[in-house]
């Protein structure tokens, strides 16, 4: 399809014309330059006094698809290295078309010829480009993998001071036309970025996919610009590459169609200009913004059917227009001159083309001209006027033909407007209103005003006393090189002492209009008394004197200023401009002023402004800027100022922490977890300051309610060895509450009836990040069987408690003297952000405070064998108490033991426990021998808690 639709131009490219005479199709390696010769493009010998000139047309969007030939305007005889074909670096295209006009323009007259040159793009490998593997989406609105080492790499030396610099702009071409660059985690949007080569692949440029459904395939388009000793003889090495984007869900690119809206059918006046509509004219496609199809005239009008023009220029045909043309209403179809009595029915085909270059099938649409049958005037001829820049040219009728069926001496024609760039003249004098027979006999006279235009027009009313009708007739300006090139930048070198600069365009530049940077010559009429001027690489250390160089030398970074060393503190050279006119075009002379700055002695200072000190949160990363680290010297950049740290951040004074942080380099990407994982620096530089890229990490562990203060010591030097030492940097830790109070309770123990100080061992409260003064305790619920006091005083619900008050044991428990055993009350802790309660337990041991009961029908008296002895059970003595549950400690006393001993065992005394395994007593054998023959009886009487009981013993 690609090859139909370039035929055709191809075949008339090779048709020589009264102007051209040859031309030669151009090779291209892809995503490079190649300059035209002379030879390419030989036109017919220039008449004496003539000027031919070459105009490259632009507003056909099927010709220059892939890349441009620039400049717009030329020279037909043109230099060496003046005309280049830019590629783009577009895999998708084998060929590509630039249509011209040439111009042969004579003191009266002007002839003009259009043709077009092929371009034959050969798939080459790059020479600094290296592609890897592409980018690939796995699904719609997906993201890629980062543009690193694997994606593309450069091929160039790195080192000897070579340079390599990646360019990236969706300004330049539509590309990505499905998807866009984004950066970092915020996926931020990059439309223009521009690096060194190696930096650009540390960048983690990813690729969004952003409008489904699309085809299976995009591009990202960089420009590659290298300078390397090593490579093209250290000339400037420039390379356009795509790097593609595989989108798997994507399908192959379908065709555009012609829209089913569409008409394809209009209806004009015969000679009207009428703009063909997007209702009558549109196209579609899924994958494609339609104002991107690009429609071309694969079946054109024949000559005598008129043509399809752009309003913007009416006088020439075109071949292809964008979709946005036709919504804009800029294209329209002109009829021919001629009249027609009958109604006309003409058809042209169309063909629809993507931006990946995909083709529709052909269609046609039809045109219907109503015959006109009118007595007004109207324009017949109109094809507007072509002169050089300062020409005059008078109206022909060839250029402008008015026709009146009836009354055509009758017709004037007035001026109405435009002239903005020259004026009209009839008979040398200024042009009111003239007659066509004036135009016949050629005195009406457009003269130029040799400005720098390249547009003008004439608007003018037809009247024939009945009917009038409106004009416009437009004017074409050849720009001629008449100019000088102009100096839009001369700000001054400055220089230190004994060194050299290199002259940018930033500091020196300068421009014209007709000439490329290439071709605009500073030529040096008087040189520096102190210094020299150089042209060298960057990796050379020493230049070859020159007397004039070029702009596109300033470009490549080549010229250089070099001081001499004398103490002499400033210096000028003297240039004048020219471009490559023959004769050249030469300036007024200009002076560029070198300020030479003395090598000095001083050190760095500090900035009164900064402080010297940075506070950081301890869950945060400070970041050094200029307002807090700052030194200056009048000698040296920022990037030369060069900070060292001597002694590593300590903490002032005694602090029991052992990790008192570090300083790092923060990375483009990094998390926060991650920034931990780097490794302290050393020494940094003021720029890296002055960007915030200097980082200080507080400690990982929890440093406590208290700030903590650190410094470091550090030195500071400048691009003189010049040195500050010993400088302090204070830094202060702010604590944050970001730690929840820890709040401990343990069991109090009571007597019944009885109250006991609350000690820390019964309630506590730590927070590692909260002062104790800070910290508000309440009593959330209050015992249910007593109460807490402070001072005497009871405390209520929601009452504020201190940890003083714990320390210095002001609360008691008191319990209200009732039968239950077991309590308890919360308390609640805030530090100002978290809460915390718990549960203090009160265990109540209960106090023997009621009369214990002698058990009903309990033995009075028991029996003992002489000698023997005898069991005392509970039925001879047992003891009932009342708020007891079970089995209970209780201590009955004898009181009264009548020459009998009661031996309780393990103890000794005479009290005994109603629990106790075994009391044995035994009768006193002094006496057994002594009453022998007689029945003894003994009594004992016991005593508990007040109650007597009286057990009776008989010794048989």
């Amino acid at each position: 399809m690609e090859l139909y639709l370039l035929f055709p131009l191809f075949m008339f490219a090779q048709a020589s014309g009264q102007l051209l005479s040859k031309i030669e199709d151009i090779h291209v390696l892809i995503g490079r330059e190649v300059f035209l010769k002379p030879m390419d493009i030989q036109f017919q010998n220039s008449t004496r006094g003539s000027v031919c000139k070459v105009e490259v047309i632009n507003n056909e969007p099927m010709t220059q698809q892939v890349g441009v030939l620039i400049p717009q305007v030329f020279d037909c005889d043109f230099n060496l290295r003046t005309v280049k074909y830019v590629h783009h670096g577009s895999p998708l295209l084998s060929n590509d078309t630039v249509k011209f006009r040439a111009y042969k323009l004579l003191e009266n007259d002007t002839v003009s010829e259009y043709f077009d040159m092929l371009i034959i793009i050969e798939n080459d490998s790059y020479e600094v480009v290296q592609p890897g593997v592409p980018l690939v989406i796995k699904e719609f609105f997906g993201i890629t993998d980062p543009v690193d080492d694997t994606i593309l790499n450069f091929n160039f030396s790195r080192k000897d001071g070579a340079v390599c610099k990646v360019r990236m702009s969706r300004y330049i071409s539509h590309r990505p036309a499905h998807g866009q660059v984004i950066v970092g985690k915020e996926r931020r949007s990059i439309d223009v970025i521009k690096r060194r080569c190696d930096d650009f692949l540390q960048l983690g440029l990813r690729y969004e996919h952003l409008k489904p459904p699309s085809p299976n395939i995009d591009f990202i388009l960089i420009i590659v610009e290298v300078s390397d000793p090593y490579l093209n003889g250290g000339d400037l090495i420039t390379e356009w590459y795509q790097i593609p984007v595989i989108i798997e869900p994507g399908f192959p690119n379908l065709p555009p169609k012609a829209s089913f809206s569409g008409m394809y059918l209009m209806d004009v006046d015969q000679f009207i200009i009428t703009a063909i509509t997007p209702a009558v004219l549109s196209a579609t496609d899924s994958e494609t913004p339609s104002d991107q199809l690009v429609f071309n005239i694969s079946k054109p009008l024949l000559l005598h059917q008129g043509s399809i023009v752009h309003l913007s220029d009416h006088t020439r045909p075109i071949n292809s227009f964008k979709q946005s043309d036709l919504n804009n209403f800029d294209i329209a179809y002109k009829p021919p001159a001629r009249s027609f009595k009958d109604r006309q029915m003409f058809e042209i085909g169309f063909i629809i083309r993507d931006p990946d270059f995909a083709f529709s099938d052909p269609f046609t649409m039809h045109i219907a001209i109503r015959p006109a049958i009118t007595t007004a005037p109207r324009v017949s001829m109109n094809v507007g006027m072509v002169l050089l820049e300062g020409q005059s040219r008078p109206l022909r009728i060839n250029n402008l033909e008015v026709v009146d069926n009836d009354n055509i001496h009758d017709v004037k024609i007035f001026v109405t407007g435009g002239l903005h760039h020259g004026r009209l003249e009839v008979n040398g004098k200024p042009a009111v209103a003239f007659m066509q027979q004036d135009v016949t006999s050629e005195s009406v006279v457009y003269h130029h005003d040799d400005s720098d235009s390249v547009r003008d027009s004439i608007h003018l009313r037809i009247y024939d006393g009945f009917h009038s009708t409106h004009v416009k007739f437009p004017i074409t300006i050849i720009p001629k090189d008449d100019n000088y090139p102009s100096l839009v930048i001369n700000v001054g070198l400055k220089v230190r002492e004994g060194s050299e600069v290199q002259i940018t365009p930033s500091l020196l530049r300068a421009i014209d209009q007709d000439t490329t940077d290439e071709h605009v010559k500073f030529v040096i009429t008087k040189p520096p008394l102190t210094g020299r001027m150089w042209k060298k690489f960057s990796w050379e250390k020493t230049g070859n004197d020159i007397f004039g160089f070029t702009q596109q030398d300033l470009n490549k970074g080549v010229i250089y200023y070099h001081h001499n060393g004398d103490e002499v503190f400033a210096d000028s050279f003297e240039l004048i401009l020219q471009d490559a006119n023959n004769p050249p075009n030469v300036s007024p002379p200009y002076t560029v002023f070198v300020r030479v700055m003395p090598v000095g002695d001083d050190p760095p200072k500090r900035d009164p402004a900064s402080s010297f000190s940075l506070e950081v949160q301890e869950v945060d990363i400070g970041h050094f800027s200029s307002r807090n680290l700052h030194f200056m010297d009048i000698d040296s950049h920022d990037h030369e100022i060069v900070y060292t740290i001597t002694a590593f951040p300590r903490f002032i004074g005694s602090f029991a922490h052992s990790d008192p942080g570090k300083i790092v380099t923060l990375p483009n990407e990094a998390s926060f977890a991650d920034l931990y994982n780097l490794s302290a620096i050393d020494s940094f530089t003021q720029v890296q300051i002055n960007h915030q890229k200097i980082v200080y990490l507080p400690p990982v562990e929890e440093i406590g309610p208290n700030p903590l203060y650190l410094q470091f010591i550090f030195s500071v030097t400048d691009k003189d060895k010049n040195i500050v030492t010993g400088q302090v940097f204070n830094i202060t830790i702010l604590p944050v509450n970001n730690q929840v109070p820890q709040l401990h309770t343990g069991e109090l123990l009571v007597e019944e009836g009885s109250s006991t100080l609350l000690s820390t061992n019964e309630l506590s409260v730590y927070d590692p990040d909260t002062l104790s003064s800070d910290l508000q305790m309440s009593l959330f619920t209050v015992p249910l069987y007593g109460s807490i006091r402070r001072s005497e005083q009871p405390l209520r619900v929601g009452d504020l408690l201190s940890l003083d008050d714990i320390l210095t044991l002001r609360l008691e428990y008191t319990h209200d003297n009732s039968e239950n055993f077991k309590d308890s009350f919360k308390v609640g802790v805030n530090d100002g952000l978290h809460f915390v309660s718990g549960d203090v337990l009160v265990s109540i041991e209960p106090v023997d405070d009621e009369k214990p009961l002698w058990k009903k029908d309990l033995q009075p008296q028991i029996s003992v064998t002489e000698g023997g002895k005898v069991l005392l059970t509970s039925e001879l003595c047992r003891v009932k108490v009342a708020h007891w549950g079970g089995i209970k400690r209780v201590n009955p006393v004898g009181v009264v033991s009548p020459k009998l001993s009661c031996i309780l065992p393990n103890t000794g005394g005479e009290k005994f426990s109603q629990t106790a395994a075994k009391c044995t007593k035994l009768p006193n054998k002094g006496e057994k021998k002594e009453n022998s023959s007689k029945t003894l009886q003994a009594a004992a009487t016991f005593l508990h808690h007040g109650m007597v009981k009286k057990i009776e013993f008989v010794l048989c």
